[in-house]
């Protein structure tokens, strides 16, 4: 058997090493630009039905407006945001989910609508949260950051990739810049038209299908 010599399992054990520090985030470019997709740092979801219950350990985490029923549920979403400092011009800017519509309580041609809001606290814990004490978000309609929708006609549907965008996102990822944080945080909600449609995504417990945040900057 050929043996391995030192150098080389010390150039073997730096590169290990380097893939594990840099596993948060990869490069990404379009058209040309630099970026970065953050993997999600910490997430979570709170229910009013289970007012004194954490979900911070489920591998999938479900956002629902339930009206005033037990079954409503609120995500929040933590990114790392440590690869460019003040100064730096973002391009643009998507929050990406992986998940499906689990029911449509009044099915049919109802198209669920789902929002993300900005969460101005960066220093919550994933295990510590219950709807007891939920975070607050800026629920202002002037700074909702974007949309998402399933537009599949019936009560379920697949899992797959939903892209949230728009120039708020870009806006809270460049203020959050400037000012120097490290993390940034997001709320979902669901919207109240129709009520009771429940969407479930992974969570960062399941690697390839983590929620994403992808910033392409400008040179």
């Amino acid at each position: 058997m050929k043996k391995i010599g030192l150098k080389k399992i010390i150039m073997m054990i730096i590169i290990m090493l380097v893939v594990i520090l840099v596993s948060g985030c990869r490069s990404l470019g379009r058209g040309g630009a630099p970026g970065v997709v953050y993997q999600v740092d910490a997430d979570t979801f709170v229910r009013l039905g289970e007012p004194d219950r954490n979900f911070g350990e489920e591998s999938e985490v479900t956002v629902n407006n339930s009206g005033i029923y037990e079954n409503t549920r609120y995500v929040y979403l933590r990114f790392p945001l440590n690869k460019y400092r003040a100064g730096t011009v973002v391009e643009s800017v998507k929050l990406r989910i992986n998940g499906w519509l689990t029911s449509n309580a009044l099915g049919g041609d109802n198209v669920p609508v789902y929002l993300v809001y900005p969460l101005n606290n960066n220093t919550w814990n994933e295990n510590e949260i219950t709807w007891n004490t939920r975070l607050e978000s800026d629920t202002d309609t002037e700074r909702l950051l974007g949309t998402w929708t399933e537009s599949v006609r019936g009560w379920t549907s697949a899992a797959k990739w939903y892209e949230i965008e728009g120039e708020e996102l870009n806006k809270y990822v460049q203020e959050a810049i400037d000012a120097g944080q490290t993390f940034i945080s997001f709320a979902l909600y669901g919207d109240e038209r129709p009520l009771g449609a429940r969407f479930d995504m992974y969570a960062k417990e399941n690697l390839e299908r983590a929620p994403e945040l992808v910033v392409n900057v400008k040179r």
